[in-house]
């Protein structure tokens, strides 16, 4: 009998206790901070949160991080905790791939050609302009990952009867929206190779496999 009442009792401690510890003012959220933001304003996300004013730094972090990836622009949220009473958020935002002239303001879209809640004048970098197709928001995030350089060099995009035409300091090449690994490589070595033997090109033609052409700039 005696077992079975230190049993009990034991069990209505370890339940008790973490209730307890949670209605304690000392472990009371008192400062948030958000990590990895560039675009958003972290004042902002804190406030879509949906924080109660009584929240505690040991109560469950899952429904915190379902918040924040609900934020629009955000794809990606984790939850940490200093004790006793900050609670630290890491959010990953959408990457920006190029701009979209709508009406007459710039919007940022990501490599799907959807809208970014993003303030275009908070972009680090210059990004490319595109129309409104999705496939050249596609093949950009493709670009940006196999050819950095080339990427960062890149004026506009625009999807044209079923191509995509890349523009760079008025020269073009031309694409398949679903160009792979090896023909954005294959494009690369011929630019470098045009560069470095000071060739004159202005359109370089990469929508045939194992094929690239160059059409070359009239003297």
């Amino acid at each position: 009998m005696a077992l079975m009442a230190t049993v009990a009792l034991a069990a209505a401690v370890a339940l008790g206790l973490p209730r307890l510890a949670r209605q304690s003012s000392f472990f009371a959220i008192e400062r948030v901070e958000v990590d990895g933001l560039t675009y958003l304003d972290a004042d902002a996300v804190v406030g879509r949160l949906g924080l109660p004013e009584d929240a505690s730094i040991l109560d469950p972090a899952g429904p915190v991080e379902a918040a924040a990836r609900g934020i629009p622009g955000v794809v990606g949220a984790q939850v940490t905790r200093r004790f006793p009473g900050t609670l630290l958020i890491r959010v990953n935002e959408a990457v920006p791939v190029a701009l979209v002239q709508l009406a007459d303001r710039l919007e940022m879209v990501d490599h799907r050609g959807a809208i970014l809640p993003f303030d275009p004048a908070r972009a680090p970098v210059s990004l490319p302009v595109i129309d409104h197709g999705q496939a050249a928001a596609t093949l950009l995030a493709h670009i940006m990952l196999v050819d950095p350089e080339w990427y960062a060099a890149i004026d506009s995009a625009a999807d044209v009867q079923g191509d995509v035409i890349i523009e760079s300091a008025g020269q073009r090449v031309r694409l398949r929206p679903d160009a792979t690994r090896e023909t954005l490589r294959s494009v690369m070595l011929v630019r470098d190779y045009l560069s470095q033997h000071n060739v004159a090109w202005r359109e370089i033609d990469g929508r045939f496999a194992g094929r690239v052409f160059v059409h070359r700039s009239r003297a």
